[in-house]
């Protein structure tokens, strides 16, 4: 964390110490509209002296239908529709019965390894976090506004997560 009040920015770095290539995301906070609201911006690097190629944007999360386990009270499954959008839905806690479809990116870091990124439309939120598929966990955080306090909002998080299916469209799903 950077900075306080609505300056404050929030960097969250994630490093790949095999292929030496790393990915930054730096979220902040703007008024637009006597509103508070989000932005992330992401930038790509490498070692110096590595042939590291960037972590690229990835479809890899696509047709995924993912139960993640945040804590003994907060259960929520996330919908992967396409490389730009997810559906995230609570089962069990605080959001129970709320869902939403929101704006995504992904960026592979390794093989089932994912930077995920959303922003929501209700709140001023910016998320980012790590999906790993292979250890079945993720790691992240929430960044944004509390309009009720008045104050940053920074939400760390962990989860269990259970890929419960994947979609694949049948290969004539073009045709009329």
């Amino acid at each position: 964390m950077h900075g306080a009040g609505r300056q404050v920015r929030n960097v969250s770095a994630v490093f790949n110490l095999n292929s030496g290539a790393a990915t930054v995301a730096i979220s902040a906070l703007h008024e637009a509209d006597s509103a508070v609201k989000g932005s992330t911006e992401f930038t790509h690097a490498r070692v110096e002296g590595t042939e590291a190629a960037f972590h690229q944007r990835s479809a890899g999360l696509v047709g995924k239908r993912i139960y993640y386990r945040y804590s003994d009270v907060e259960a929520y499954e996330h919908i992967y529709l396409t490389p730009g959008t997810f559906v995230w839905h609570c089962l069990r806690g605080g959001e129970k019965g709320l869902a939403d479809v929101d704006r995504t990116l992904a960026f592979e870091v390794a093989e089932d390894l994912y930077l995920f990124y959303w922003t929501e439309r209700v709140m001023t939120v910016e998320s980012v976090l790590l999906v790993d598929l292979r250890e079945e966990r993720s790691i992240g955080r929430m960044f944004g506004w509390d309009d009720l306090t008045d104050e940053p909002l920074v939400l760390p998080f962990n989860s269990r997560l259970t890929v419960m299916n994947t979609t694949e469209y049948p290969q004539d799903h073009h045709k009329h």
